[in-house]
Order: C-alpha cells, then sequence, then structure tokens
C-alpha cells in the first residue's frame, strides 16, 4: 500500500507554508487537494502559493483546468493515484495539502456508484435552482434525503443539485448510498495533520486574509473572469468563496463593503464546519500554531519509521 502524508485544517492556518517546510526536509513533493487551486485565473481568491512558494517544492494539480472544466473529487482520486505511485516508487512519501474534505476523502476511501443523471433531471434541477435559489433547494432535499439536508449547507448549491438528482435518478437517496459503502476500504496507508487556531484568533486571521487578497487584486481578478464569460450562474468554480460576492459588487448590486462583509462572513463559516467536520474523524493529529513545524515532524518521523 503506497504512503502519503495529509496535511489539512482550518483555512487561512498556514497549511501551504506547513507543506512547504515538511516536502523540504523529507525530500519529497507536494500534491494539491483545495478545489480552487485546480483552475487557472483564480490565485488571488484562491490563495495559491506564491511564485517564491511553487519554487521552493515542487507542486501538482495546480492551474490544470479552465474555469468552464469540472475537476471531480472521482478525478482528483484517478490523478493523485498516479502521481502518489510515482513518487512511492521513487521513494518520496508525497505530501497532500488542502482543505477540501472530500477530495481527500475520496482519495483515503473511494467512491461509491451512482448512475449517471439523465439530461433531462439534470436540466430540472438547474432549472429550479435558478428560479427559486439554493435555499429553495435545500427544502426540497429535506423532504427526501433529512440526514444530507441537515450535513449541507443552505447555499452549497453544487451539492444540494447533486444529491437531488441522485434521488431523481435512482429513487434512493446519496445517504442511502454513503451507509451501504460506509468508506471503510483504505486505499492508502496515510498520517492526517490538521492546522488549528482557536476561533477567536482564527477569525482574525481570516479578516487579515481577506482584506490583504483585496489589496493584491482581487476585485481586478473577478472582473477578469466575468470578462472572459465565467460567471457564478454557468461556472461551478465560481460560486467558489469570494466570487460571487464581488461579482455582486461589480453588477451593482452591493457596495463594495457589502461584499467585504460577505466574503468575511462566509469564509468564518467555512471555516467552521471545516473545524466540525475533521472533529469528527478518529485519526486526526492536531498541530497548534505554536512549533507546529517541530510537533509535525515528530509525528511523520514516527509514520515513516
Amino acid at each position: 500500500m503506497n504512503k502519503v502524508i495529509i496535511i489539512t485544517g482550518q483555512t487561512a492556518t498556514g497549511k501551504t507554508g506547513l507543506a512547504i517546510d515538511l516536502a523540504k526536509k523529507y525530500n519529497t513533493e507536494i500534491i494539491n487537494a483545495d478545489a480552487v487551486i485546480f483552475y487557472k485565473y483564480m490565485d488571488i481568491g484562491g490563495a495559491k502559493p506564491s511564485k517564491k512558494e511553487l519554487a521552493a517544492a515542487k507542486h501538482h494539480l495546480i492551474n490544470i483546468k479552465e474555469p468552464s472544466e469540472e475537476f471531480t473529487a472521482y478525478d482528483f482520486m484517478k490523478e493523485a493515484d498516479k502521481l502518489i505511485k510515482e513518487l512511492n516508487d521513487k521513494g518520496k512519501v508525497p505530501i497532500i495539502v488542502g482543505g477540501s474534505q472530500l477530495y481527500i476523502k475520496a482519495l483515503l476511501h473511494g467512491f461509491f456508484e451512482i448512475p449517471n443523471t439523465p439530461k433531462e433531471i439534470k436540466d430540472k434541477w438547474v432549472s429550479l435552482l435558478k428560479e427559486h435559489g439554493s435555499h429553495y433547494l435545500h427544502k426540497e432535499l429535506e423532504k427526501v434525503d433529512p440526514e444530507s439536508a441537515k450535513r449541507l449547507h443552505p447555499n452549497d448549491s453544487q451539492r444540494l443539485e447533486r444529491a437531488l438528482e441522485v434521488f431523481d435518478t435512482t429513487g434512493k437517496t446519496i445517504t442511502e448510498y454513503q451507509k451501504e459503502h460506509q468508506f471503510k476500504d483504505l486505499r492508502h496507508e496515510y498520517i492526517k495533520l490538521a492546522t488549528f487556531y482557536e476561533r477567536e484568533e482564527l477569525y482574525s486571521r481570516i479578516n487579515m486574509r481577506v482584506d490583504i487578497m483585496m489589496e493584491q487584486g482581487l476585485e481586478a481578478e473577478v472582473k477578469n473572469l466575468l470578462d472572459m464569460g465565467y460567471t457564478p450562474q454557468n461556472t461551478k468554480i465560481m460560486k467558489a468563496i469570494a466570487y460571487p460576492e464581488l461579482t455582486n459588487y461589480i453588477n451593482g448590486d452591493w457596495s463594495l463593503e457589502e461584499a467585504i462583509i460577505k466574503i468575511k462572513q462566509h469564509t468564518r463559516n467555512f471555516a467552521k464546519r471545516q473545524t466540525t467536520g475533521l472533529k469528527s474523524e478518529k485519526e486526526v493529529h492536531w498541530l497548534t500554531k505554536e512549533n507546529n513545524f517541530n510537533e509535525a515532524v515528530k509525528i511523520v518521523d514516527d509514520f515513516l519509521k
């Protein structure tokens, strides 16, 4: 079984820097597992590694897709599997880094198979989403799959849409598929490290990072994507935090101040969901801000023995 080191955790807690430091120490390479970073033109909003950081350690699966293209958790699993094998064969244990838990879960435990959704069903839910919004889809999901509805945020239109498509197509809920699969099969031997800050300091870091992103030109980045024809309405990845909020500002629906407040609020909400999800897992090594590199080295050394 191939080995991997997972670095995940809350947004804005230094995952990239820690991954680079560990990659240099263990002479290995980094595989991105953050959904936005797969895509071109989304550098600031996706908090992509800088040119200096990319030069410090070899990175994979960054800027590999146009915003209009889909790169699913299943696609990630297949591409990451190849890279992990290649690196393990060279005697290197790669570092998987990112806050997208769905992608990491897919890599470690695989996927349950669901039949393809017929076009008419997909079109139906896309149309209802456009007409009524994601909260309507959330209420519809509550009727047929309350467990999934409880788990998914009312603004998570992509996953709400998918859950309803699955039920319409198969008559079974995603919750039923998940219980049948149970995600027990382990596909890679791994250790999972999670960066962590207490709430007050975490929220302060998030607010500061959003301010820095605005100074770096996040508004211009969103304008560029809109000029290229990518919008939150026609491009899934444009629903990522910061892009819809600034689109509303650019379109004249919100003030810039309102958009920034919403970006900070939605990012804090996202960090809270990340923390809740990770705390439900048993085998997570939490890294506090003090000396988290030294903490991580001890854990990784034990894993690699």
